[in-house]
């Protein structure tokens, strides 16, 4: 009988060691973490932070995420390789794009169509988004996307065309 009280005793003690390890812990997380947070918040500039800087608009305060980076004298330490570079020839024909889904799945499948358009070396039609699926809504490519900077930043790896040439408009695509 007296083990068995030996054996409770030392297991309420370890359960009241972690209680009492828990109880620090959680204490010096919140110490710690209002310590920070009173050093960096804004002395001095309106209360904003310099974690959340901000940009003025012509007209409205947009936040830094919306805005271009600023490169800050960065640059890429990995050059694009000349024969990695398009040659501006004659592509292999064109591929046609109709996205479905929702937002993310249509921006995952156009991923995957640039990717293909590289590989077969073809044209890449701007993509156009199903309607009739999951995505209700009437906008487009044009109206989600920034269609101009999509063709400009790819301008290297394929050639992308807004529509397909009349002559091939006509064709059914199989």
């Amino acid at each position: 009988m007296g083990d068995t009280r030996c054996a409770i005793t030392a297991a309420h003690r370890a359960q009241g060691g972690l209680i009492l390890l828990i109880v620090l812990s959680v204490f010096l997380k919140v110490s710690l973490f209002s310590s920070f947070v009173a050093e960096n918040s804004g002395s001095g500039n309106g209360g904003d932070s310099e974690y959340m800087p901000k940009r003025i608009s012509k007209k409205f305060l947009t936040l830094e995420i919306w805005m271009k980076p600023n490169c800050d004298n960065y640059y890429k330490c990995v050059t694009r390789l000349k024969n990695r570079i398009r040659t501006h020839a004659k592509t292999n024909g064109y591929l046609l794009v109709h996205a479905n889904g929702g937002l993310n799945r249509m921006r995952t499948g156009i991923c995957d169509m640039v990717v293909v358009a590289k590989i077969m070396n073809a044209t890449l039609v701007l993509p156009s988004l199903n309607h009739k699926s999951f995505w209700t809504d009437p906008s487009d490519f044009k109206d989600i996307f920034n269609w101009k900077h999509f063709i400009q930043v790819l301008k290297d790896d394929i050639e992308i065309v807004e529509s397909l040439p009349p002559k091939y408009a006509v064709k059914q695509p199989l």
